[in-house]
């Protein structure tokens, strides 16, 4: 949306903050992928930092494999559906993506995963680019755990 905005408005700029909280009870599979994380960021029509390319990649699903019900203060999870459909949704999305943006594989130079854990985001990591070694990028997801997507 602010991407958007700053597009239709190139004089303005537009503030985001996003945060995460993660948080499962002790003992179950979700714990060790619990973690907290949050960003701000400034959208401006010139980034000194980093420029979001104008072509994206969207898949859609529905999965019943993370809620919280009303009533919970801890969400309730399907691990082995959601990691499964993580990858599916990736594939879908990055091929979407390099269709409309016309670029190759090489021509990537950095790639963002979601990452509930490193063991996925390798996993993410090498659907695409088997040969690059990534692990220099989990060194704050080891520590801080899961930052999910707002902070991502």
């Amino acid at each position: 949306m602010a991407k958007s905005f700053v597009a239709d408005h190139p004089n303005s700029k537009v503030l985001i903050v996003a945060s995460d909280i993660v948080k499962y009870s002790p003992g179950t599979s979700g714990e060790p992928t619990q973690g907290g994380a949050a960003v701000a960021m400034i959208v401006s029509a010139d980034p000194r930092l980093l420029r979001i390319e104008p072509y994206s990649g969207i898949y859609t699903t529905d999965i019943a494999d993370f809620w919280r019900p009303a009533t919970a203060s801890e969400a309730m999870f399907d691990g082995r559906l959601s990691a499964h459909n993580y990858l599916k949704s990736l594939e879908y999305a990055f091929n979407e993506y390099l269709h409309k943006s016309k670029l190759h594989l090489n021509e990537i130079d950095y790639v963002c995963f979601h990452s509930p854990f490193c063991k996925m985001a390798r996993k993410a990591a090498r659907q695409f680019f088997p040969n690059k070694d990534i692990e220099n990028t989990l060194i704050y997801n080891a520590v801080i755990g899961n930052s999910c997507s707002a902070s991502l």
